[in-house]
C-alpha cells in the first residue's frame, strides 16, 4: 500500500496525465465521464476526452520537483532523506476530510440516484462508508456509515454499525445502498435510505469473502468472490444463493471485478462483464448471460488485454485487469489493469472502423522490427544508442513534454524521418536509421498509436533513402 501512495499521479489532458492502475470506476450520471477511486485514496473525474481532474485526496503538483537534499543544490549530497519525505515534497491533498480522517484503501464509489453531486465510497481500510459532497467548495467528505477504524459485522443505525473490510457500494433501485464485507465472515449489508438501518443479507457457505456487488435489472445482487474466481446472484426476494458460469482460475486469493450491463449498451441487458487477474499472466475479460448459461471469452488469456482490429497494442485494455465498468448511455465500457499504466475505452466496432488482421498479416515483420530498433535506439548491428522507450515510454506516451505517439502519427514521413534522425527529443542524433529500417520504424510509430485504430495502415515500399 505504501508504494501505490508513492506513486505519481498527477493531473491534466490525455497523454499528459497519470491515474492509479489501482482504480475502479463509476459512470458521472448523464455524460459519458467517469468517477474513478483508487486505492492510495484518490478521487477524479476521468472526462470521455481523456483529461483527468482529481476532486479529493492526494495529486501529484506539477510545479514543484520532488524533494532533493538540503545539502546540495544537484540534490547529490550525504543527507539520509526517506522516500516519503521526498514523496510529500510534491503531493498536496485535496478536499475537505471531517476530522481529518482521509480516505484509507478506498476500493470502490457509487453515484447517489437521487443527488448526483453525492458519492458513496467504499473507505476499505477505514472500515467505514464515506460520503462524498462534490457541490461544496473545497469537496466535502464525511462519515456515512460505519465506526472508523473499529472492524466488525453490528448491524443498526448507520453511524453505530460496524464494518468489515468494505470493498464495494451498488445502490438498488429503491435507493438501498449496498456494500460487500470483504473480511470474515463476508457478507453483504444493506444501508436503508430513510431509516439510515444497517442490516445484514442472508449469508451462503459459498460466498463468505465477497468482493465486489452490482445490481441487475430484476433488482438481484450479483456478486465476486476473490478467493474462488466465482460470481453468484443473490435472490432479493428469497435470499438463495446461485453460481453464475464456472470459476475464473485457481482459488487463490488474487483479485476479480464485475459489472452488470443494466442498459444493454453492450449487449443483452442484464449480461455480466468479469474482470480477473491470476497466475503468471493471467489477466481476462469474460462475459457471462443473465442466466450464468452463456459464458464468452472477450479478451486476454496468457499475456495483455489486446483490443481493436490490429490486435499488438502493448497492454492496451490493462495488464492483470483490475476495473471494468459499462456505460448506460452508449456501447463502452472501460478498462485498467494494474501491470500497465492508464484507463482503456471499449467500443462495438462500426462499419468504417479497420478490417481486423491477426498480428498484422505480412506487414508484421516489418512492425517487429520497428519495435526492436525503437527499444534500441539503433538499428541491428548499430552503433551503442539510448533507448528512445527512455524518452516517451514503450508506448510513446511519455510525460517529458515531447511530441507522442498520437501526435507523430499524423506527420509526413519526411517529417518523421528529420524528427528521427535529429535522435527524437533526445540529444543524440540517430543518422545511421535509414531505407526501410527507417520505414519500419515510422510504421511501428503509427501503427502504436491512436490513428490505427481510425484507418487501415499499411507498411507499403520504402521510398525513404
Amino acid at each position: 500500500m505504501d508504494s501505490v501512495r508513492r506513486h505519481v499521479n498527477y493531473d491534466g489532458p490525455r497523454n499528459d496525465a497519470l491515474v492509479s492502475p489501482y482504480s475502479t470506476y463509476a459512470q458521472k450520471p448523464g455524460t459519458n465521464d467517469w468517477y474513478g477511486i483508487d486505492i492510495a485514496g484518490r478521487l477524479v473525474l476521468l472526462e470521455a476526452n481523456g483529461t483527468v481532474t482529481t476532486l479529493a485526496g492526494p495529486v501529484t503538483r506539477r510545479d514543484v520537483v520532488p524533494l532533493q537534499d538540503p545539502l546540495s543544490p544537484t540534490g547529490v549530497g550525504s543527507t539520509t532523506v526517506s522516500t516519503a519525505q521526498i514523496v510529500a515534497a510534491n503531493k498536496v491533498t485535496i478536499g475537505s476530510f471531517e476530522g481529518g480522517l482521509l480516505f484509507n484503501g478506498p476500493s470502490d464509489l457509487a453515484v447517489d440516484p437521487t443527488n448526483a453531486s453525492i458519492l458513496y465510497v467504499a473507505d476499505s481500510l477505514n472500515h467505514r462508508i464515506a460520503k462524498v459532497d462534490l457541490s461544496t467548495t473545497p469537496v466535502s467528505v464525511t462519515t456515512y456509515a460505519g465506526t472508523p477504524h473499529v472492524a466488525g459485522q453490528v448491524d443498526g443505525p448507520r453511524l453505530q454499525a460496524r464494518f468489515n473490510m468494505p470493498t464495494s457500494v451498488a445502490f438498488g433501485a429503491t435507493g438501498d445502498l449496498y456494500v460487500t464485507d470483504n473480511g470474515r465472515p463476508g457478507a453483504v449489508r444493506e444501508i436503508e435510505p430513510d431509516t439510515g438501518l444497517v442490516s445484514t443479507l442472508p449469508a451462503s457457505p459459498a460466498v463468505n469473502q465477497p468482493l465486489v456487488v452490482r445490481v441487475d435489472p430484476q433488482g438481484d445482487f450479483v456478486i465476486a468472490q476473490s478467493s474462488t474466481k466465482t460470481v453468484h446472484r443473490l435472490s432479493k426476494t428469497t435470499g438463495a444463493y446461485t453460481q453464475l458460469g464456472p470459476s475464473f482460475g485457481a482459488t487463490l486469493d488474487s483479485w476479480i471485478w464485475l459489472d452488470v450491463d443494466r442498459a444493454g449498451t453492450m449487449g443483452p441487458v442484464g449480461d455480466i462483464l468479469v474482470a480477473f487477474s491470476v497466475g503468471q499472466g493471467r489477466a481476462e475479460i469474460w462475459r457471462l448471460s443473465a442466466d450464468g448459461t452463456t459464458v464468452r471469452q472477450h479478451a486476454g488469456g496468457t499475456g495483455p488485454l489486446y483490443q481493436g482490429p490490429l490486435s499488438i497494442v502493448v497492454d492496451a485494455g490493462g495488464h492483470y485487469s483490475w476495473a471494468i465498468a459499462v456505460s448506460s448511455t452508449e456501447a463502452r465500457m472501460i478498462t485498467s489493469g494494474f501491470g500497465s499504466l492508464g484507463v482503456s475505452v471499449w467500443r462495438r466496432l462500426l462499419p468504417g472502423d479497420p478490417t481486423y488482421r491477426s498480428f498484422l498479416n505480412n506487414d508484421y515483420s516489418f512492425w517487429l522490427n520497428g519495435q526492436n530498433i525503437y527499444t534500441r535506439g539503433t538499428i541491428a548491428g548499430g552503433p551503442t544508442r539510448p533507448s528512445f522507450v527512455l524518452l516517451r515510454g514503450l508506448n510513446g506516451l511519455g510525460a517529458l513534454g515531447l511530441p507522442n505517439f498520437d501526435e507523430m502519427a499524423y506527420w509526413s514521413d519526411a517529417q518523421l524521418a528529420d524528427y528521427i534522425h535529429a535522435g527524437m527529443g533526445g540529444e543524440v542524433p540517430r543518422p545511421e536509421i535509414t531505407g526501410g529500417n527507417l520505414c519500419d520504424l515510422i510504421f511501428y510509430i503509427r501503427m502504436t498509436s491512436i490513428r490505427a485504430m481510425r484507418e487501415e495502415l499499411s507498411r507499403g515500399a520504402c521510398t525513404l533513402p
